[in-house]
């Protein structure tokens, strides 16, 4: 993959000259991987074996190569007759059964280093420029707590956000929630029996903190859970307060939106006027609590919208699309619902509205696609950030998109991740056994709080809890990014709290180890400030072409791959290849660091040698900072 950094650019570009000298045309270009050791060789390519399956029996006879490695010889003469590419390429050989191996000058090597030490240089290419993209995630749903799940997809898109940002897109965020639904009916159900049995009332609920009120809605919607399945009663209750929630959203959108409602909901009939008030109330208090609560959780996983969508509102276009689409067979009727007969195209079946009149998930979801596009304007993706449990509802969802809206459904992408895995269990928000995510983090920061107990024991405690913090959620998302998204997470405290492993914290310590190196260099030097040193390392225009260590030698390699790693973790939505990448990167700084020395106690002037390698130092900061931001991790200065 072509990336802008120079070295690994110009190399491609003569690799592919020396191609076009011994054939007519080529149609890829040549990919250089790191080769795995870099004591002889710095990079390969088997580009030789791609090119000889297409050469006819007359290219063969002309070149006379009758192997993939004769081809390869053929080129490396081309190349070493190429000053350019000998000015940067030390050795350059063939290999069995096709591969050009290349060992670069070090001069080459360090060619990029300016690149990531200037942090006015960018590191990566805008290929989406002139891209709009919608990403939609998060989705929490009113009256009912902020699950391990809900984390887990939070974290997806807002890596998957940042990327795309990074690669020049102008990304659009969107939390889509639902505020409307049996859910909201079993919660309201749930919040009148709960007063009753407490002795409480709306009033003195919302006398207490926001945590009280949550988990007073929790407790709802466990108690509201449980009676609508034990008992016949209470589940015909709560479909009468479905109804009148829809009531309810809809005298809030005229008021607060100016939305002027499409749907009547009572289809004739006249609705109890006291207990409508009474879960209008309860309603529009739980909707707000449940709001502000949510923000707190995004203000801590540094996570901001552009917009808000809720089922409310979407329900109305929803239920309008589905029932104008009758006629025309997209949708059927069917025992008094209307369907969508997903059988007939190797898909499942799935009700629209069902036989109450009330829009389904899957007729929101419809609706969500047609107001973003009136809300927001023109857009080229839509992608939708969802556990994959949904995955068949998706299908569904998209082929009904396509028979009404082909040009929606061709701009949207369903991406779809796995599920969270503890060893306390599976969550059950039904029961009330949930585990939510501020747990998840807040467990976390506990456990990380009694690391730096033993380890920052001068460090003030409120520096303390609040480095805590920073970690729990460095930990956390890390830990939820670094596999490939359509797996299951089997989560661990030991390994995503390690300092040592594969995890947040190892990369904010490497991070951290990176910025001691070069503050004490700026103290010692009398530059003071680590800004004042970079500028003085970047003054140095020169390259040292003296032997290189082979664990400096593989940092420099490794860093010219940075610009790779996002590009791929941004187009194949895949934020596990830039984990994979920053990993890898830590760990050989941390070769790097072990067997090179930089600094000496009364260093007070560089020699060439110690510029390079504060040079390298600098460049690896920078990579992992930019790299951990868009993870969405916070980046600690000190630890």
């Amino acid at each position: 993959m072509l990336g802008p950094l120079p070295t690994r650019t110009q190399l491609k570009n003569y690799l592919t000259a020396a191609a076009l000298h011994l054939l007519d045309a080529v149609e890829d270009e040549p990919d250089l991987v790191l080769a795995p050791s870099h004591v002889t060789v710095d990079l390969a390519t088997n580009w030789p074996l791609a090119l000889y399956t297409k050469l006819t029996a007359e290219d063969k006879l002309r070149l006379a190569v009758h192997s993939p490695l004769a081809l390869a010889e053929r080129m490396v003469k081309e190349l070493e007759l190429t000053p350019a590419f000998v000015v940067l390429a030390q050795t350059v050989t063939a290999a069995k059964p096709g591969f050009i191996n290349i060992s670069l000058r070090p001069t080459a090597l360090q060619q990029h280093l300016t690149q990531f030490v200037d942090e006015e240089q960018p590191l990566l290419l805008l290929l989406y420029k002139d891209e709009r993209i919608l990403v939609e995630y998060a989705d929490p749903n009113p009256f009912k707590e902020f699950h391990i799940g809900h984390l887990f997809n939070i974290t997806v898109g807002e890596t998957i956000s940042r990327l795309l940002q990074a690669m020049g897109a102008t990304v659009t965020s969107v939390c889509y929630q639902g505020d409307v639904g049996m859910h909201v009916a079993k919660s309201l159900w749930g919040m009148r029996q709960l007063f009753d049995q407490e002795g409480a009332d709306l009033q003195s609920l919302a006398t207490q903190p926001l945590d009280q009120r949550i988990n007073f809605l929790g407790r709802a919607y466990a108690a509201g859970s449980t009676a609508y399945e034990e008992s016949p009663e209470a589940k015909l209750e709560m479909q009468e307060i479905n109804t009148l929630t829809y009531l309810a959203s809809q005298a809030r959108l005229k008021t607060e939106e100016g939305f002027v409602p499409r749907v009547v909901y009572t289809q004739g009939r006249e609705p109890n006027a006291a207990l409508l008030a009474e879960i209008a109330a309860l309603y529009t208090a739980g909707r707000a609590w449940s709001l502000q609560y949510f923000e707190t959780i995004y203000a801590r996983l540094g996570t901001s919208f552009s917009e808000y969508f809720f089922e409310s509102q979407s329900g109305e276009y929803g239920y309008t699309i589905v029932r104008d689409h009758v006629a025309d067979g997209v949708f059927t009727k069917s025992e008094g619902a209307i369907v969508f007969l997903g059988e007939q195209e190797g898909l499942h079946n799935r009700v629209f509205i069902n036989s109450l009149g009330l829009p389904t998930y899957e007729a929101k979801e419809l609706g969500l696609s047609l107001l973003k596009q009136d809300r927001l304007g023109v857009y080229d993706r839509s992608v939708i950030v969802t556990a994959n449990e949904i995955d068949e509802y998706f299908k569904v969802l998209l082929r009904a998109l396509g028979k009404i809206y082909p040009e929606l459904a061709a701009k949207t992408k369903h991406l779809s991740h796995g599920m969270v895995r503890l060893p306390e269990g599976k969550m059950s928000s039904r029961t009330g056994n949930i585990l939510t995510g501020t747990w998840l983090l807040d467990e976390a920061q506990t456990r990380i709080l009694a690391i730096l107990a033993g380890t920052q024991a001068d460090m003030a405690q409120a520096e303390q809890v609040a480095l805590a913090d920073q970690l729990a959620v460095a930990a956390v998302k890390y830990a939820l990014l670094k596999s490939n998204l359509g797996t299951n997470i089997a989560f661990s405290f030991d390994d995503s709290l390690s300092f040592t492993g594969n995890s947040g914290p190892y990369l904010e310590y490497t991070y951290v180890r990176c910025r001691s190196i070069l503050q004490k260099a700026a103290v010692q030097s009398k530059h003071r400030s680590i800004t004042k040193l970079i500028d003085v390392l970047l003054s140095s225009k020169s390259y040292f072409d003296d032997a290189i260590d082979v664990t400096e030698r593989d940092v420099l390699l490794y860093l010219s791959y940075y610009s790779d790693a996002v590009v791929v973790a941004a187009q194949e939505y895949a934020p596990h290849h830039l984990c994979t990448y920053l990993f890898g990167l830590g760990q050989r700084f941390s070769r790097f660091y072990e067997a090179c020395p930089i600094l000496t106690k009364t260093t007070t002037t560089f020699s060439p040698l110690q510029v390079r390698r504060l040079r390298t130092v600098a460049a690896v900061a920078r990579a992992l900072r930019e790299g951990m931001t868009l993870l969405g991790m916070p980046v600690v200065e000190q630890m």
